[in-house]
């Protein structure tokens, strides 16, 4: 009972401290939270640090991601659940190449150095294996292969598998994923991509937010930075 009474004094902690909501049970390690944070019913959460205002919707699963600010995603999403060998090895079960006794019960390759890598990094650090920018919207049973990065204002339709690196503000559906369009022209994405919105504190934010409706009027007003007056 020690490690779920553990990540229940977390939870609390992060309740209070980060303005964490946490909609039914869900388990965390190594997470760091920026705040104002969702975390829905059934979430498995581990080594991801999530932005400012991010939510995550129930039944998701992520590992070694980090995700920035004001993210949305949806339910029954996967990222961060590592590869196998295809051509690299006769076998594809990780006991052939890995150390997976204490997960399995049983190695072949007990004790002894990785032969095969299961994770692919997309940091220097080798901490994350999959980014996404801010703004994001992932929708409902979306999987994510390692060593992607998602960029801002990006959109995943619903039950896409992204293999690749997405554009930002670019919209992506199927398995493979692909984009199907934009969801704004090449200058006012490299305008957006310059202001930054959501580098503003969270005060401005909520000054300035009844401008995000009025596209045009909020392109001509702000120029290099999101909180030019």
């Amino acid at each position: 009972m020690r490690f779920p009474f553990k990540n229940y004094l977390k939870k609390i902690y992060l309740r209070y401290r980060y303005k964490v909501k946490f909609n039914g049970r869900a388990f965390i390690s190594g997470c760091t939270f920026e705040g104002f944070n969702m975390i829905a019913d059934n979430v498995f959460l581990m080594s991801v640090v999530l932005g400012r205002g991010s939510y995550i919707s129930f039944d998701s699963h992520i590992c070694w991601a980090k995700i920035g600010r004001y993210c949305s995603i949806g339910d029954n999403v996967r990222i961060g659940l590592g590869r196998h060998p295809v051509s690299e090895n006769i076998s594809t079960h990780p006991a052939f190449y890995s150390d997976v006794s204490k997960v399995c019960g049983y190695s072949f390759h007990k004790g002894k150095p990785e032969l095969f890598k299961s994770l692919q990094y997309v940091d220097r650090y080798n901490k994350y294996t999959v980014e996404i920018g801010n703004d994001v919207w992932i929708g409902s049973n979306v999987l994510i292969m390692d060593n992607v990065k998602i960029g801002d204002g990006a959109i995943i339709g619903g039950g896409a598998v992204v293999t690749k690196n997405v554009e930002p503000y670019s919209v992506v559906v199927g398995v493979p994923a692909r984009v199907i369009r934009y969801r704004f022209p090449k200058d006012r994405r490299d305008h957006l991509m310059r202001i930054r919105w959501w580098d503003n504190d969270w005060n401005w934010i909520e000054q300035h937010y009844t401008e995000f409706s009025r596209v045009d009027e909020f392109m001509n007003k702000y120029g290099s930075k999101g909180n030019d007056s």
